[in-house]
């Protein structure tokens, strides 16, 4: 994929970075949001699927399909990105906040294209 923005319907989006990571952003009903919970309980017009207060993000390395585990911190409180050791990783349930934070740790992270080793 190019860098820049995608659109995964009205339930999402996916950025895609410089380094060859791709951050997923998703709040449908099946997702681990808020969505998720309001349509459980059978209160989530859908007009307001396009919203949420909550998301479930993913970060995915584009040239391996190797995903990211972003679950730890480092002694500073530094969100810590290293490869997930079991196939797929997603954290449900983040705010606004903590996902600008999470795009400011991938932004940054190390160009994958010349890091044959990954991180």
């Amino acid at each position: 994929m190019k860098t820049g923005f995608s659109a995964m319907g009205d339930t999402g989006t996916q950025l895609t970075f410089e380094n060859g990571l791709t951050i997923s952003i998703t709040w449908s009903t099946f997702a681990m949001c808020s969505n998720k919970i309001k349509a459980n309980k059978g209160n989530l017009p859908e007009n307001e699927r396009t919203e949420s207060a909550t998301a479930e993000v993913a970060v995915i390395a584009d040239i391996s399909d190797t995903w990211y585990d972003f679950s730890e911190r480092d002694s500073d409180g530094k969100i810590k990105l290293k490869k997930a050791t079991s196939g797929g990783f997603v954290e449900g349930f983040m705010t606004a906040d903590m996902v600008a934070e999470l795009i400011q740790v991938v932004s940054q992270f190390p160009t994958l294209w010349s890091n044959t080793k990954g991180n």
